[in-house]
């Protein structure tokens, strides 16, 4: 048997200095994410999500060959 994994602790210190926000109306909190697939000849392809976090809207997606910071930028 592998041995088990120790559980992760929070993402935010314990004075809570970094808390996530919570959406409190449409458009106050994003987030995004990126979707990696391959076509049909095996080439990579890249998909970036960006939905709003109150109305669970997405927002755009963008698919590509290949994404850089630039085009998550431009899309921000």
């Amino acid at each position: 048997m592998p041995k088990r994994q120790p559980k992760r602790g929070r993402p935010w210190f314990s004075d809570a200095s970094c808390i996530r926000r919570r959406a409190e109306s449409r458009d106050h909190v994003w987030s995004h994410g990126f979707v990696f697939d391959r076509t049909h000849d095996g080439r990579p392809l890249r998909m970036l999500t960006l939905v709003d976090e109150y109305t669970r809207e997405c927002l755009a997606i963008d698919v590509e060959l290949r994404l850089d910071s630039e085009d998550v930028l431009d899309r921000l």
